[in-house]
C-alpha cells in the first residue's frame, strides 16, 4: 500500500501441506530502490477442525476391442486427488450403469490404481459400467465416464456329415 506495507493471504494449501516453513519477503529492487528482504518468520500448517474436502478424479483405462464369451476382461484405472496426488486403500464401486447396481467392489494399491476382472458371459448383451468413489472424511465422491461394452457372440455351428452315396 501506501505506506509500503503488504498482506498476503495464505490460504490455498494442498493435503500434503502440513508442517513448519520458514517465510520472508523479498522486493527485487526496480530502477528507484535496492533489492530488499524482511527477517524470517516461523510459519505452521495445521489441519483445520472442519478440513476442506479434497475433490478428487477416477481415470479407467481403455478396454480391450474385440471379447468373446468366456474372456476374462479386466477394468483398471487410477483414483487421484484433484492435484494429482494417488489416493491408497480407498474403496472402489464397479457400477452397472444398466441397473445401477454395483456389480463389484477393489481396493486401491498404494498408488491408487485399481483393478476388477469380468468373465463375459454366454449371451449376446451390451454393457454399460462406470466405476465410482463414495468419499469420506478426507475427499470428496467421484465417479468415471461410462463405458459402453458390446459383446456380440458367435452361433456356434455344428457341420454334420452326410452319407457320400453315388448313384
Amino acid at each position: 500500500d501506501s505506506s509500503g506495507r503488504y498482506t498476503v493471504e495464505l490460504d490455498n494449501f494442498r493435503e500434503n501441506d502440513v508442517g513448519n516453513y520458514t517465510v520472508y519477503a523479498e522486493f527485487e529492487g526496480d530502477s528507484q530502490y535496492k533489492k530488499s528482504s524482511s527477517n524470517t518468520r516461523q510459519l505452521e500448517v495445521t489441519l483445520s477442525t472442519k478440513p476442506k474436502l479434497v475433490s478428487t478424479i477416477l481415470s479407467l483405462d481403455s478396454l480391450p476391442g474385440n471379447m468373446e464369451r468366456g474372456d476374462i476382461v479386466v477394468i483398471s484405472g487410477v483414483l487421484t486427488s484433484e492435484s494429482g496426488n494417488q489416493i491408497p486403500f480407498k474403496t472402489i464401486n464397479l457400477v452397472s450403469d444398466n441397473t445401477n447396481e454395483i456389480v463389484s467392489e477393489s481396493i486401491t494399491d498404494s498408488a491408487g490404481g485399481f483393478k476388477f476382472n469380468w468373465k463375459v458371459g454366454q449371451t449376446y448383451n451390451t454393457y454399460r459400467w462406470y466405476v465410482e468413489f463414495i468419499g469420506d472424511e478426507q475427499y470428496l465422491p467421484t465417479t468415471s465416464e461410462i463405458r459402453n461394452v458390446v459383446i456380440t457372440l458367435q452361433p456356434d455351428l455344428y457341420l454334420t456329415p452326410l452319407p457320400n452315396r453315388v448313384n
